[in-house]
């Protein structure tokens, strides 16, 4: 399993039909995460998972675990405070599963 932690922006690699865990590096306790690629799409709100894809993703606190990655996992997430105080964003491109 790949780990970013996302600050500012930062760039990780996600193997595909693996999982991969992104971090908001936040000294706070709520996020909420989005994906733009090419539109924007939430993916939770104040800790919740929105229920647009059930089991795609998992929320830990600030980590967002994406599974079963394909090549529509792929772009830019960006994890946000409630207060917006502070934003972050990683950038997910990815690589073909090792045989």
């Amino acid at each position: 399993m790949q780990t970013a932690y996302a600050d500012v922006l930062s760039y990780v690699t996600f193997t595909v039909d693996a999982s991969g865990t992104l971090t908001c590096n936040t000294s706070e306790t709520r996020v909420n995460w989005e994906k733009y690629s090419p539109t924007r799409k939430r993916i939770s709100y104040q800790n919740q998972l929105l229920p647009s894809e059930p089991g795609k993703y998992e929320l830990t606190g600030v980590q967002l675990t994406v599974n079963n990655v394909t090549e529509q996992d792929a772009g830019e997430y960006h994890c946000e405070t409630p207060s917006y105080a502070h934003r972050f964003s990683v950038a997910v491109a990815l690589q073909s599963k090792e045989v």
